[in-house]
């Protein structure tokens, strides 16, 4: 686990307005204005992630975007980047952990903040 990473995505989150904030997706453009879920917004507002190689991503025009990490893609790349089991990554990173009623910015922050602290002796 790279708690370091996993941190700056949890503060990342306070900048994310609940409106462009879409947990079923990892990017998309609504009427020209980026939404899109934690790890899609992460890679917008984290220049390190870019920097590291991870990025958003289509394999063509009418594919979803998705992140790509060391030839990975989706689910996978995340693993990798953030050195997670499947299982742990889609708990903090997957629609289908979360309320389907109500996800927010700020839920997905605390729980990643929740895991590292459990996890580390790194403060959350």
């Amino acid at each position: 686990m790279y708690p370091g990473r996993l941190l700056l995505v949890a503060s990342a989150m306070q900048d994310v307005a609940l409106d462009r904030f879409d947990m079923g997706a990892w990017r998309c453009r609504n009427r020209c204005q980026f939404a899109g879920c934690s790890i899609g917004w992460a890679i917008e507002l984290i220049p390190e992630f870019r920097q590291h190689g991870l990025v958003l991503e289509q394999q063509n025009l009418c594919s979803p975007w998705e992140p790509h990490y060391k030839n990975k893609r989706g689910i996978f790349a995340v693993m990798e980047f953030f050195d997670l089991p499947r299982e742990d990554a889609e708990c903090l990173f997957m629609p289908e952990w979360y309320n389907p009623d109500h996800v927010s910015p700020f839920d997905v922050a605390e729980r990643i903040r929740n895991y590292v602290k459990e996890r580390s002796n790194v403060p959350g």
